[in-house]
């Protein structure tokens, strides 16, 4: 009988010592687990009502104001208030806030640079178009826009360049501007484009 007792103690103690073991290696998966979706949630941006970079970025492509690749470069901002993605094209930099408010402390006109929503934009190429880059932004979506020039001058310029016209002529035309719009007319037309035919590139 001690046999018989000793036995259903042993069996009773291994069973025992298994639903011990099974309830505490349930309980530490189930904490990673946890510990896991709160580090993903700390990790996530905070999301706001208004615009994403990227949406900016997209529609003002869509719209012909846009024509680089975006690069994001949120790192080289980190520490402006409130920033969640900052991109940078040859036209425009384009930097999404979680609040309007953060965006709106940017907005200079007289500087090129806007804030629309949460959105702000630093207009590089292109300025003289920068009513539409607002428009496109606070429609939210791609528009078809009709290019804007600051002068018969510039939109003279513009023509013989997209046309690959002879030098002479586009040097004269771009002579022919007002001082205070051969600057951007420079950066938007002119910069990274060939005024040399290509057998005088290889000189």
């Amino acid at each position: 009988m001690n046999k018989n007792s000793s036995k259903k103690w042993l069996v009773l103690l291994l069973a025992l010592g298994m639903v011990i073991a099974l309830s505490a290696c349930g309980s530490k998966e189930e904490q990673p687990t946890e510990s896991k979706n709160e580090a993903v949630k700390v990790d996530e941006p905070k999301k706001v009502e208004g615009y994403t970079a990227d949406d900016a970025f997209t529609w003002l492509e869509e719209s012909g104001l846009v024509t680089s690749e975006a690069e994001d470069v949120t790192t080289k901002y980190e520490g402006s208030e409130g920033l969640v993605k900052a991109l940078k094209t040859d036209e425009v930099d384009i930097m999404e806030f979680e609040k309007d408010e953060n965006a709106a402390k940017y907005h200079n006109p007289d500087m090129n640079s806007y804030a629309v929503k949460n959105i702000y934009i630093l207009i590089k190429k292109g300025q003289d178009n920068a009513e539409n880059f607002l428009k496109v932004l606070e429609s939210g979506k791609a528009l078809t826009v009709q290019t804007s020039y600051a002068s018969n001058e510039q939109k003279k310029v513009a023509d013989l360049m997209g046309s690959d016209a002879d030098f002479l002529p586009v040097v004269e035309a771009y002579f022919a501007l007002p001082k205070d719009q051969k600057s951007s007319t420079w950066d938007t037309y002119m910069v990274k484009k060939s005024l040399l035919g290509p057998e005088l590139l290889l000189i």
